[in-house]
């Protein structure tokens, strides 16, 4: 065999090594096809320029929504979201009983400022509320709002919490999330650049946040 064929095969047998070991990769990761997320209406903060979006659906009366926001949440905004590494979205959904009552108020914080909407959403998490009647459930949340003294007009935050103004959007909100999981919704289902990971740990979560970092620097 001369040189030159020599050359061909070797060079041949390390793409076929690198395209095997890629899908050896892709097989054992475990992680589902990305898919695109329509957000825009969605509280988000952190960079607009962070090359990794990560996408939380929740409902406010779920347990481990609870749980996760109180303690993985907190630890993404502190490595992640307030260093401009991620994006963030909340992507609320009513689901259980009461819940769009809940999402609507939180809804109508953001509509004035989003970071009073994540401020008040850390203020509801760390004190859920377990009244049972809507207006009850409307009462407190004003005023939880009211002792975490978010920097917007409380006149104008109890009108549109009295109104029906973010009705439709809790809607579509759980509408959408029955969709793109399939018809059952789990929360918190988390989306990093549009891969699925449902109920994860923080250490999953992490895991591929660091990965997609990695791609997005490459």
């Amino acid at each position: 065999m001369g040189f030159n064929a020599k050359v061909v095969v070797t060079f041949t047998a390390a793409i076929l090594l690198l395209i095997f070991s890629f899908l050896l990769f892709v097989h054992h990761s475990g992680y589902e096809k990305p898919i695109p997320l329509y957000t825009k209406t969605q509280p988000t903060i952190g960079s607009s320029q962070a090359k990794v979006h990560v996408v939380s659906f929740e409902d406010p009366k779920c347990n481990n929504c609870i749980v996760y926001h109180n303690q993985d949440y907190k630890k993404l905004y502190s490595s992640y979201i307030k260093t401009g590494m991620i994006r963030y979205t909340v992507y609320l959904v009513g689901e259980l009983p009461n819940s769009s009552i809940i999402c609507a108020a939180l809804l109508c914080a953001n509509e004035q400022s989003t970071p009073s909407f994540f401020q008040l959403l850390d203020a509801y998490y760390k004190n859920p509320i377990l009244a049972l009647t809507p207006e009850t459930i409307r009462n407190e949340l004003l005023t939880i709002a009211q002792n975490a003294a978010l920097p917007i007009d409380f006149t104008s935050l109890q009108r549109c919490v009295s109104s029906a103004t973010f009705d439709k959007q809790v809607l579509e909100n759980t509408n959408y999330a029955r969709d793109i999981m399939g018809g059952v919704i789990k929360t918190p289902t988390v989306f990093v650049n549009g891969i699925r990971l449902v109920r994860p740990s923080y250490d999953q979560l992490t895991t591929l946040i660091d990965i997609e970092l990695k791609k997005g620097s490459s």
